[in-house]
């Protein structure tokens, strides 16, 4: 947070000294009100900006990309061309936007621009939002898969209704992986190859494609550090993806994906655990013909990622269910 506040000092010095007086703000605040996020501010100008609004929810550490474009566009009042001098009020509407808030760390940008070019930054703190704009997390429902006895939580996100559990469930054929230790078994589940993970879901519940794990994530800003942080484990918006690793095939498999080829060792191998979690798609690769999609958690870099992987790797596996709800 001092590194933001340090940038910001720097760069409006800087600013001052570029543009003289001709524009300066001051007087900024956010507040809630119902559905929509008021921003208040005093501009001084010599002559009209362009201003544009955006929105971080990780304090400032990045700022909304992917399907929700920056600038923010559900807006109105007094932003976008010809804004002169004076008390100013800008509206969001932030569900115009499918736009979920956390209840701290929100950070508006304000961008004043002349002639198209950038020549203010303002930055505005919000740690209050309340509900409905809050993703207050959905009462849990229950799930008893019939071919095992076992249960799994499942929750509502957006139109989608997903698993909040790693499934782990034993088929009797394919290729799965049972991790040594209860403990991780409990946590984790068990990690499948492409293959597998395609059939072993219960009735009713799929494998979900990319396309419907990219719906997941941009309900929630898209795969940048803001999707990661509302969807890991402890996240606010109850997904919980875990971190179980991967595991690579139990004998010997030469793959040639690419250009190149990969030997799969003849023993059971886990990689990554507690620092990744890779999550199988039902799509394949449009560019190798032994690939697959797949959904990347990776603490160390705090990203989600949609990847290629080979299909004969031991990945997890969340079961959406088959109906779409109508939950926005």
């Amino acid at each position: 947070m001092r590194k933001i506040f340090l940038l910001v000092l720097i760069k409006s010095i800087f600013l001052d000294v570029l543009v003289g007086q001709e524009l300066s703000v001051s007087s900024t605040s956010a507040k809630q009100k119902d559905e929509t996020i008021e921003i208040y501010y005093t501009l001084t100008c010599d002559k009209p900006v362009k201003v544009e609004l955006f929105v971080s929810n990780d304090g400032g550490e990045s700022f909304m990309v992917a399907k929700h474009t920056n600038p923010l566009k559900k807006v109105n009042g007094d932003v976008g061309d010809s804004i002169k001098s004076g008390n100013k009020t800008i509206v969001w509407l932030p569900k115009g936007e499918q736009y979920i808030l956390p209840d701290t760390n929100v950070v508006f940008m304000l961008q004043f621009l002349i002639n198209q070019d950038p020549k203010l930054l303002a930055y505005i703190f919000m740690n209050n939002t309340k509900s409905p704009l809050v993703n207050n997390k959905p009462s849990l429902e229950t799930f008893v898969d019939k071919r095992d006895g076992k249960t799994y939580k499942y929750q509502p996100i957006g139109n989608l209704t997903v698993m909040v559990q790693n499934l782990s469930f034993i088929p009797d054929s394919g290729v799965y992986w049972e991790y040594t230790s209860a403990d991780l078994r409990q946590k984790y589940g068990c990690l499948y190859d492409w293959q597998t993970a395609k059939s072993v879901c219960p009735d009713g519940w799929h494998l979900p494609t990319k396309e419907e794990y990219e719906i997941l994530t941009d309900y929630f800003g898209g795969v940048k550090k803001n999707c990661f942080k509302a969807l890991i484990e402890a996240g606010y918006s109850g997904f919980s993806a875990l971190m179980g690793g991967y595991a690579l095939r139990t004998k010997k498999y030469t793959s040639t994906m690419g250009n190149y080829k990969i030997d799969y060792p003849e023993k059971n191998e886990y990689r990554e655990v507690g620092v990744t979690g890779f999550y199988w798609t039902s799509s394949e690769s449009e560019e190798h013909s032994d690939g697959a999609r797949y959904v990347l958690f990776s603490k160390e870099s705090t990203k989600t990622a949609i990847g290629t992987n080979y299909r004969e790797s031991g990945h997890s596996v969340r079961c959406f269910m088959d109906t779409i709800t109508n939950n926005r």
